[in-house]
């Protein structure tokens, strides 16, 4: 499990690119993965425990 620390908009997904690597911190690259740029970033004060795996849930929160 892990903790959702804000919400946020996707504002577009195009190809990843290695010059993507640095902003990401990732230390590999693989073509086919995706960069999704976030907009809209609202920090949450709840702090619940959600899935802790790449993708998008929806969560309850109060």
């Amino acid at each position: 499990m892990g903790g959702a620390v804000a919400i946020v908009r996707v504002a577009a997904i195009r190809p990843f690119t290695r010059a993507d690597m640095a902003a990401a911190c990732a230390s590999t690259y693989e073509e086919g993965w995706l960069a999704w740029e976030l907009g809209d970033i609202r920090p949450l004060a709840w702090r619940g425990a959600v899935l802790a795996a790449r993708g998008i849930y929806l969560v309850d929160w109060p």
